[in-house]
């Protein structure tokens, strides 16, 4: 989600990004489920986020500096399926007190691999980031990448947490040593919204 790169966009990606900004509706790309029979096991994994949310953000106004300061700030959050059911697509509008931030995140699933692809595009830099890859196990969803930060390496994890069916939490780590140790720097907390 929001990372900073300086990856390439992939011609891929690109096809993508002009796919997602073309201007149709969420509604228009949601399928209620898979037209050619069950979802693979695994594809339900998104299924708790789907719907509208509050959102309350807090991210550490430092990244791997050892600050403790975290910047609070609330946000909206509006979850669609996709591909009958095997991805999803939101849009996120974040209150950032530095101006407000448009963003979509897309999740597709991989039926063979039984992984999670989380993609992120950034109306302050469009474009798409390399995907998160990973799955849930339970309840609770971990996905990862390689990425640079301030031009180091570090890898990027994604937690996604069903906490409820009103409940839900997501946050974002750093690991400047390949996994040795994290730090969290962001996090959104989701409140379900309407019915």
């Amino acid at each position: 989600m929001p990372h900073d790169t300086d990856l390439p966009l992939s011609r891929r990606g690109a096809l993508l990004a002009a796919f997602i900004v073309s201007g149709l509706p969420l509604s228009a790309w949601s399928t209620p489920m898979n037209p050619a029979g069950p979802r693979p096991p695994g594809a339900e994994g998104f299924d708790f986020l789907l719907g509208s949310w509050t959102v309350r953000h807090r991210k550490l106004s430092a990244r791997l500096r050892g600050s403790a300061d975290w910047v609070e700030f609330p946000g909206t959050l509006d979850v669609r399926a996709i591909l009958g059911g095997l991805g999803d697509i939101d849009e996120n509008v974040l209150e950032d007190p530095a101006g407000r931030v448009l963003a979509t995140s897309l999740r597709v699933f991989d039926a063979k691999s039984g992984d999670w692809s989380i993609y992120w595009i950034d109306a302050r830099a469009p474009g798409l980031d390399p995907p998160l890859v990973g799955r849930f196990e339970g309840r609770v969803g971990h996905f990862y990448n390689d990425d640079v930060f301030e031009g180091r390496p570090v890898r990027v994890r994604f937690t996604y947490e069903d906490l409820g069916p009103r409940q839900a939490r997501w946050s974002q780590a750093f690991s400047p040593d390949h996994g040795a140790t994290w730090e969290t720097n962001w996090t959104m907390d989701f409140t379900r919204t309407g019915a």
